[in-house]
């Protein structure tokens, strides 16, 4: 087998399904860019291609290796702790951070295009803020990780417009997830009624 098989199957090895009432905090930047839409919320989750497989095997190797550090060293935090938050009766926001610790969260990433400025990229800051309302307001860091090894810390700052606007778009698409899976359900039935 080819090494390039390998990474692909590595990463693709598992089919990953989506429940309706159920959205990860790693989700919403994609519902609030478009890239994630209510009619193929719960169609399979397209596998990565090659590039895409190799930049997250990087990242993990190197989230893997800094873990190995803070074990090392006996550094009190725990890995990747899942919590829910029931935003709605409805609604449930599932958060899932990296490294906790006393008072601080750490996010990292491995990202293949460079942060300028210590800026945080759009593209986190809707995890890194549910991080920080899910996990009782502590502190949250998006940790950089680049080579040769090192991790650069930046600290996020929490937005009450940016936690609204999470809020309205999770439930505006909770909502079409909800109308576009019940017209399913309809379009199917009728064509069983003749098809009988």
């Amino acid at each position: 087998m080819k090494i390039n098989e390998l990474f692909l199957k590595y990463i693709n090895h598992k089919e990953k399904t989506r429940t309706i009432g159920r959205y990860w905090a790693t989700d919403i930047s994609g519902m609030m860019k478009g890239y994630l839409k209510p009619e193929n919320f719960l169609a399979p989750v397209i596998k990565a291609d090659l590039t895409g497989c190799k930049m997250m095997i990087t990242g993990q190797a190197m989230e893997e290796k800094l873990k190995m550090i803070f074990d090392q060293n006996n550094v009190n935090y725990e890995y990747q702790v899942k919590r829910e938050y029931q935003l709605t009766k409805d609604i449930i926001l599932v958060a899932r951070p990296d490294f906790i610790f006393p008072n601080f969260i750490l996010e990292t990433k491995f990202p293949f295009s460079l942060i300028k400025n210590n800026k945080i990229p759009d593209r986190y800051l809707s995890q890194l803020e549910c991080y920080y309302r899910i996990f009782d307001y502590k502190k949250v860091y998006l940790g950089v990780l680049t080579i040769p090894f090192n991790l650069k810390l930046i600290s996020y700052v929490p937005n009450k417009k940016r936690w609204k606007q999470i809020c309205k778009t999770l439930e505006e698409f909770h909502l079409k997830v909800v109308k576009q899976t019940n017209n399913q359900k309809y379009e199917s039935s009728k064509k069983d009624i003749f098809r009988r």
